[in-house]
Formats: C-alpha cells, sequence, structure tokens
C-alpha cells in the first residue's frame, strides 16, 4: 500500500468528550474518526483503500505517495526515571503498552499543535472579513488576535472547516 501523511486531531464534542479525527492533507475528504486515536487512524486507513481503489477502477490519477526513507519508525528516547515511572502507571491503568501509551500522547500534542494551527488560519480569515466588512462601513477597528484565539478555545465545539471535518 501507498504511504501518505496522516494528521490525527483531538476534538471535543459539547459534552467535552474528546473523539479523535485522522485525515490524510495530501488526500482531500479521506478521513477517519473514533474514540482513541487508534481507531481513528484505523476508519481512516480503511477509507483510503476504499478511495484508492475507487480512483483505479475510474482510471482516474492517484495521488503521490509520501515516502521518506530516513525516518526508520524507531528513536531511543531517555527520559528521568520518574517520569517512567508515571508514563508505566499511565500505560498500565489504560491497559496499553509504554509504546502504544507514548505514540497516543505524542499524536495527540501533534494533533493539539495542529489545531491550533488551523484555528489561526480561521482567526486570521475572520479578522480579514471583519476588517474589510468595517472599513465598508467606515469604522477603524483594531483586531485582538490574542482575545480572539482565547475566545475560540473556549468554545467546547469549535469547526475548523476543511476537508477532515
Amino acid at each position: 500500500m501507498n504511504k501518505y501523511e496522516i494528521r490525527v486531531i483531538p476534538k471535543e464534542d459539547v459534552e467535552g468528550k474528546t473523539y479523535w479525527t485522522a485525515f490524510y492533507p495530501a488526500i482531500e475528504g479521506c478521513v477517519g474518526g473514533g474514540e482513541t486515536a487508534e481507531e481513528a487512524i484505523r476508519e481512516a486507513e480503511e477509507n483510503l483503500e476504499f478511495f484508492l481503489e475507487y480512483l483505479k477502477e475510474q482510471k482516474r490519477e492517484i495521488p503521490k505517495s509520501y515516502v521518506d526513507s530516513q525516518f526508520s519508525g524507531k528513536i531511543a528516547l531517555r527520559i528521568p526515571k520518574s517520569t517512567h515511572k508515571l508514563v508505566a502507571i499511565r500505560a498500565n491503568e489504560e491497559k496499553v503498552s509504554i509504546n502504544t501509551f507514548l505514540v497516543s500522547a505524542i499524536m495527540c500534542y501533534l494533533g493539539q499543535k495542529e489545531y491550533e494551527y488551523q484555528l489561526d488560519k480561521k482567526i486570521e480569515q475572520l479578522r480579514d472579513i471583519a476588517n474589510d466588512s468595517l472599513k465598508l462601513q467606515g469604522i477603524n477597528f483594531q483586531f485582538n488576535k490574542a482575545y480572539a484565539y482565547s475566545w475560540a478555545n473556549s468554545i467546547k465545539n469549535v469547526s475548523l472547516g476543511g476537508s477532515y471535518d
């Protein structure tokens, strides 16, 4: 199977429950979701197989795969003993291996950073729209990005738009 970059983003529903969305930036609309990052990835991978098969059947161009041989997927990681203990306890509580727990924690962090990046883009778009609209009305308005970012993060159900929502 082709290798494509996959991104995983944690989200919260209106009741505060976390769910996960996985998507391929190179393949618009090919997504997966689940209660865990692993479920979202698994669903996205299944959807990718169906989508690529569909493209072949329709004799349409298959998006180029992402392969970077400098990354083997293996890293040696040294952490303080106290951190190792906390990770082991949490992994045991979640009934997963330490490796699986650390992969999930890393994906959660990266997903949060992707979410923040997408949020920043939307805030910039809103700022531009607000400024253009107010200029038409002859109003001079100074957009406060820090306030907008704080406000947007306080909302439980923020939709960033795009093909993976």
